[in-house]
């Protein structure tokens, strides 16, 4: 589960915003994410998607949670490599395990919430000064 800050829509309206994904590792609260969960495992049955990755959209407001859209396919922006991170794994060799053995290593740690900023500079290069080496 990752959170866009600020939303999606409001990066896409002012190109300046360089904005945030960040990943939870309380994916498990179901106070909070059980109602998303519940609804992603319902589209996931009513189309009918066997062993394509998916990234589901969602938004949530004041009046109720609502479905966006589904891309049979991984997500962008890195969001698999930040799952990784998050969660001390290759989420690639677990997907491609799962497709050619039909079964992976073991259930996601979910050790770490993790995140990602994508720089939009003006000059078009990222500033190195925002930059820092692990």
């Amino acid at each position: 589960m990752t959170h866009y800050y600020p939303t999606v829509l409001e990066a896409m309206r002012h190109r300046w915003i360089s904005p945030q994904f960040v990943t939870t590792n309380r994916i498990d609260d179901s106070s909070f994410y059980g109602e998303v969960r519940e609804m992603g495992a319902r589209v996931i049955r009513a189309l009918g998607i066997g062993t394509s990755a998916t990234h589901m959209e969602w938004f949530a407001g004041p009046r109720e949670l609502r479905f966006s859209e589904i891309g049979c396919r991984p997500p962008g922006v890195g969001a698999w490599d930040l799952y990784s991170a998050a969660n001390d794994t290759d989420v690639y060799r677990e997907w491609a395990q799962a497709i050619v053995h039909g079964s992976v290593a073991g259930p996601l740690s979910r050790a770490y919430s993790a995140g990602i900023v994508a720089l939009r500079p003006s000059s078009g290069r990222p500033d190195p000064g925002l930059l820092r080496s692990r």
